[in-house]
C-alpha cells in the first residue's frame, strides 16, 4: 500500500499493495478421525488456546520477533517479511507503530471432530487508512507518527484456524489469512512529496515544512546530550522566509513543558519544571521541540535524548590538552613556550570532556621559579592568576618577569596537567 503524503497543494496519492498470499491449503479441515467420537475440547479450551497464540502473535509481530511468530504457527512458513526488507526507516517506524496497536477479542467458535477449531477474533487497529487518506497536511514522518498514533481505533473481525493436537501442542494453522487481513501494512509504503509552490506564495512567510530545519547545539552526539544543563534547537529558515510569527513548543516525554516565540529555543536547568536531579543537570528522557508558523501549522518537529552518566573523577589521562589564552601571539602551546608581554595575568585551561569528567575537587598552584605563589579553591579547571589574586607588580602594575608554572591537581592530590609560561617585561 503505496502512500505519496504532501501537502495541501498535492494530491494525496494512495496505492494499495496487499500482502502476496499464497492460497492456503485446508485440506487438513477435512480430516477426520478413525472413531466418530465427538471433539474432546470445549469451547473455553478454545477460547483460551486462541487468544494464547493471539496475544503471542501481536507481541511478536510488534516486536518483529520471528521465532516468536514462528512458534505460533504449525506449518515452516517464511517470515522474512518481518525483516521488512527494503523498507526505509521511516516506513518501519510508522509499520512498528501500527503493529503497536493491534489488539484482538475472542468472539465465538466452532471445534469439530478432528479437534480444528475455527475461532473469529474481533480486531482493533489503529485507522492508518483514513489517516493516509485524509494526509493533506502530512509531511513528515514525526506528524504522520502523531496522527497515526491519535486516529480511533478500527474494528474487524478474522478468522483463526488452532489445529489442537493436545491440550499443551496447539498451533494456528493459516498463516496467510491473518497475514493479509491483519497484517497487510507489513507492505505499507510511504513517500513524503513536499508542496509545489510559487516563489511568491512562500516569500516573506513562515510556512511550508520546507521552509525551515532544526539544528541542535552543543550536542555530545548525534542528536544525544550527556549530563547537560540545557539545550538548544534552532530553526534554519530558507532564503524565501523571514520568520515572522514563528513560535517553538517543548515536550518533555511527550508532555508540554515549554513554550516560546523565535527561531531559537532553549530549554534549562533555570525553568521551573526542570528536574535537576544530577549535578545541575536536565533530567535524562526525550525532549521534543516543535516550531510552528503563525497559522499553527507544524514547521519541522525533532527529538533529543538527554542521558545521565555518573561522573567520575577526572585524571591525568582525560586530559586531552592544556591552552594558553591571551599570549603574545595566541597560539603557543603548552609547551613552554608561551609568552605573556606585560600582562597583569596568566590564562591557561585543561581540556576534558565535561560530560563525563568530574572537576569539582581540582585546584591549581602556581611557582614562579620554583616557589609556590598561589593555591586556588576547588573546583577551578582554569586557570586566570594574575595580580587580582595577589601576583606581585613590578612595572606599570605588570607582573613580575619570570618563568612561571601552572599545574593541576584532582581532588585526591593527583597532578593531571602542567604547563610553564614566560612572562616578559617591555619598558
Amino acid at each position: 500500500m503505496k502512500h505519496h503524503v504532501r501537502k495541501a497543494a498535492a494530491a494525496l496519492c494512495v496505492t494499495s499493495v496487499l500482502l502476496s498470499a499464497a492460497s492456503c491449503d485446508l485440506s487438513f479441515l477435512n480430516r477426520t478421525k478413525e472413531t466418530e467420537a465427538e471433539a474432546s475440547y470445549t469451547e473455553d479450551d478454545c477460547r483460551s488456546m486462541t487468544m494464547s497464540l493471539w496475544n503471542e502473535l501481536t507481541a511478536g509481530m510488534k516486536e518483529r520477533d520471528k521465532d516468536r511468530v514462528r512458534s505460533v504457527f504449525s506449518d515452516a512458513e517464511d517470515f522474512d517479511l518481518i525483516d521488512l526488507p527494503g523498507k526505509s526507516d521511516e516506513e518501519i517506524r510508522i509499520i512498528e507503530d501500527i503493529a503497536g496497536t493491534v489488539t484482538g477479542e475472542f468472539s465465538g467458535c466452532d471445534i469439530d471432530e478432528a479437534n480444528v477449531c475455527r475461532a473469529t477474533v474481533k480486531v482493533t487497529v489503529a485507522d492508518y487508512e483514513s489517516v493516509l487518506s485524509d494526509a493533506e497536511n502530512i509531511t513528515d514522518v514525526d506528524t504522520l507518527e502523531d496522527a497515526i498514533l491519535s486516529a480511533p481505533l478500527r474494528e474487524f473481525t478474522t478468522d483463526v484456524v488452532v489445529n489442537i493436537e493436545s491440550a499443551d501442542v496447539y498451533h494456528i494453522a493459516n498463516y496467510n489469512g491473518i497475514m493479509e487481513d491483519v497484517y497487510g501494512f507489513f507492505d505499507l509504503e510511504l513517500e513524503f512529496i513536499p508542496q509545489e509552490t510559487s516563489e511568491t506564495e512562500t516569500s516573506g512567510t513562515s510556512s511550508g515544512a520546507d521552509a525551515v530545519s532544526i539544528e541542535w547545539s552543543d550536542t555530545y552526539s548525534d542528536h544525544l546530550y550527556v549530563n547537560t544543563d540545557r539545550i538548544q534547537a534552532d530553526a534554519v529558515l530558507d532564503e524565501a522566509t523571514d520568520g515572522a510569527g514563528i513560535n517553538y513548543v517543548i515536550e518533555y516525554n511527550g508532555e508540554n513543558v515549554a513554550q516560546g516565540t523565535g527561531t531559537s529555543a532553549v530549554y534549562d536547568i533555570t525553568a521551573g519544571e526542570c528536574d535537576t536531579t544530577y549535578q545541575d543537570c536536565l533530567a535524562a528522557g526525550e525532549y521534543r521541540i516543535s516550531f510552528y508558523s503563525g497559522d499553527g501549522s507544524v514547521l519541522h518537529t525533532d527529538s533529543v535524548t538527554v542521558s545521565i552518566v555518573t561522573r567520575t573523577e577526572i585524571t591525568a589521562s582525560d586530559v586531552q590538552g592544556i591552552i594558553w589564552n591571551g599570549t603574545d601571539d595566541d597560539t603557543a602551546e603548552a609547551d613552554g613556550n608561551a609568552v605573556y608581554t606585560n600582562t597583569d595575568s596568566l590564562d591557561l585551561e585543561i581540556v576534558y570532556d565535561h560530560a563525563l569528567c568530574d572537576v569539582s575537587g581540582v585546584y591549581y598552584v602556581v611557582t614562579l621559579g620554583g616557589d609556590a605563589l598561589y593555591t586556588s579553591p576547588s573546583g577551578e579547571s582554569r586557570c586566570t592568576y594574575g595580580i587580582e589574586d595577589g601576583a606581585e607588580t613590578y612595572y606599570n602594575g605588570h607582573m613580575v618577569q619570570g618563568e612561571y608554572t601552572v599545574t593541576f591537581f584532582n581532588g585526591t592530590g593527583e597532578m593531571i596537567a602542567s604547563a610553564n609560561c614566560s612572562v616578559m617585561i617591555e619598558r
